[in-house]
């Protein structure tokens, strides 16, 4: 499950995109940021199980090690 990509990430927790690149690269997320992308990755969640219960196709859960490392 992801959010669409770097931008959209950075667009749903309110930072940089550089920023969302560097979690992506290093594979961690800051504590003190982990609240604003869980949060973001719940909404997105209810959304694709709103679309799953509408008959449309889920979006992408590719592996994505930005989720894999703040459900650690």
């Amino acid at each position: 499950m992801t959010l669409g990509g770097v931008r959209k990430t950075a667009r749903a927790c309110d930072v940089a995109p550089s920023t969302v690149q560097h979690w992506k690269t290093s594979r961690r997320v800051p504590r003190w940021h982990r609240e604003r992308l869980l949060t973001a990755y719940e909404a997105r969640l209810a959304l694709d199980e709103q679309s799953a219960s509408d008959g449309a196709a889920p979006s992408s859960s590719k592996n994505n090690p930005i989720m894999r490392r703040v459900g650690e």
